[in-house]
């Protein structure tokens, strides 16, 4: 079951001095229901999203503030249309190195595809299915980790968006957003190709747990 909240709560009758910073934590358990409707816990951990207000102590006058972004890139991506690459991976091709799917609670679904390539130089292609023509916005939803690459994105052989550093000192998952540019009704081939890697990295590995294809029309 999903549903959306706006709720202010205030606890409070008086301001909250502070001279620096204001810390403000917000409860993240609550009622859990399964796929049926039915209720299956009370007061258990929830992937909400939530928003929140800055507040601080200001003088007058003060610097004009930055624009707002427009309101469609303030959205949340609805990832209940991820395309789960993991559980098709009858889509993927990989030039050298295992490729398998690696289970674990920290991706949607349960798992990633995960490639092992050995050196650099490699690629990995995973088909895409575009419902319509038109601009698309890419969200890529992906590992990073002490032992993966550096890769570079392209679509049907044209580069999108910037390299990528799948690098970082602990395992975590990323969302990365690339513009596709026009393309038409129909499958297309994802292509990302290894660049070597961080400098700090002890491999080229590479993880994709989905993505998704969000029409920009």
């Amino acid at each position: 079951a999903f549903s959306m909240t706006t709720a202010y709560r205030w606890h409070i009758t008086d301001p909250v001095i502070f001279e620096k910073s204001l810390r403000m934590e917000i409860e993240h358990k609550g009622v859990i229901f399964n796929e049926d409707g039915t209720i299956k816990s009370g007061f258990e951990e929830r992937p909400d999203d939530f928003s929140s207000v800055a507040l601080w102590y200001q003088t007058e006058p003060h610097k004009p503030y930055p624009a707002l972004p427009p309101a469609k890139d303030r959205l949340y991506v609805d990832w209940s249309k991820i395309v789960e690459v993991d559980q098709a991976l009858d889509t993927v091709t990989a030039t050298s190195g295992p490729l398998s799917r690696q289970e674990g609670g920290q991706w949607t679904g349960g798992g990633q595809v995960f490639w092992q390539p050995a050196e650099e130089g490699q690629s990995f292609e995973v088909a895409v299915d575009a419902a319509e023509g038109g601009e698309y916005e890419l969200v890529l939803l992906m590992t990073r980790s002490f032992d993966y690459g550096n890769y570079e994105v392209s679509l049907d052989g044209k580069k999108i968006g910037g390299p990528l550093d799948l690098y970082t000192a602990s395992v975590t998952t990323e969302e990365f957003h690339l513009r596709t540019g026009h393309v038409d009704a129909g499958k297309h081939m994802l292509r990302f190709e290894n660049r070597g890697k961080n400098h700090e990295s002890t491999g080229y590995f590479f993880g994709l747990d989905g993505y998704l294809l969000n029409p920009l029309n």
